[in-house]
């Protein structure tokens, strides 16, 4: 479940951020889950924008020295991956990471993994398992992290997780151009090829699953039905992420997370920008629900979770991202 746009939800969640940024105290410097904000995963933690991506807060952990893949909770709380060092350990470890509306760490896994790549997604489906893309494949994190274990496919280098309006399950493969369908009990279901170096996935409002293929420089759209791929974008340089609006708009990034833009569901630009900071980075727009406690009496009209993707040096191969 995953830019800044000029579709009516764009528009909308605008529209809202500012009323909340002016209802909200402590607005400017505490961090805090606000609706219509924007929040980015940067080297050792979190930022937080406001929609004119102008710079509100940030939060950085103890110990973290990268943040990868982000994802919401159906309460609002951010999931994220996170390269740490807890004080008295003697190296750094893949940890996955739950904070609350107020930056509060509410759990912390250590998932015992000695490394963590660049674009390793996470997603969440409807009981709030959570899935997460390592070096030791895709995981199946427990809601209350109580418990981990890998999905039955060897990958080569795991990359997209999304997750279907069916609740059926797709990740891609960077290493062998695959992208892999796991159905709701999470057996293998269909194994298609999609292009070179699949990266980000999402469902569109009509249902439509779209992926970034960062070697092909394009945006498809996949049938899962009969695993026929159909091109919809092409020229985009080091295509590496995609994400879907309720309107059936979506967003990409490009040109490593340098780019992004926002595409209608007729695939129409709307608009584009770059990202805030010049680094190596995927930026991606997500809309979730916010929870009533957060803002009493305040529409629902989403959050839009912006975030970026850090390397830390793992995986140089040139055919990855």
């Amino acid at each position: 479940m995953r830019t800044i746009g000029l579709s009516w939800v764009c528009r909308a969640v605008l529209a809202m951020g500012l009323f909340v940024a002016a209802a909200s105290a402590n607005a400017g410097s505490v961090f805090s889950v606000t609706n219509g904000h924007i929040y980015t995963v940067i080297g050792g933690g979190i930022a937080q924008y406001d929609p004119q991506l102008q710079l509100i807060a940030t939060l950085k952990l103890p110990n973290v020295t990268v943040t990868e893949g982000v994802a919401f909770t159906a309460g609002g709380h951010l999931i994220f991956s996170a390269f740490e060092q807890p004080q008295g350990t003697s190296s750094a470890m893949h940890h996955v990471i739950e904070i609350d509306h107020f930056g509060n760490v509410v759990r912390d896994k250590d998932l015992g993994i000695g490394g963590l790549d660049r674009a390793s997604h996470i997603d969440i489906d409807r009981s709030g398992r959570i899935y997460v893309a390592s070096r030791n494949g895709l995981l199946e994190l427990a809601p209350d992290f109580s418990s981990v274990h890998a999905l039955p496919y060897a990958f080569g280098r795991v990359s997209g997780v999304a997750i279907g309006p069916d609740d059926v399950l797709y990740a891609t493969d960077q290493e062998t151009g695959k992208l892999v369908e796991f159905n709701a009990q999470r057996t293998i279901q269909s194994v298609f090829s999609i292009g070179s170096v699949p990266t980000g996935l999402t469902f569109d409002g009509s249902g439509r699953l779209l992926a970034a293929v960062y070697g092909n420089s394009r945006v498809v759209q996949v049938n899962p039905l009969s695993g026929s791929v159909s091109t919809l974008l092409t020229g985009l340089s080091g295509a590496s992420d995609i994400a879907a609006a309720p309107d059936g708009s979506y967003y990409l990034s490009y040109q490593l997370g340098h780019s992004f833009q926002c595409r209608s569901a007729s695939d129409q630009l709307l608009g584009t920008g770059s990202s805030i900071e010049f680094s190596d980075s995927i930026v991606v727009a997500a809309f979730v629900p916010l929870p009533t406690a957060v803002w009493t009496g305040l529409p629902l009209l989403g959050l839009i979770s912006l975030y970026r993707v850090r390397f830390q040096g793992h995986a140089k191969e040139s055919k990855h991202i």
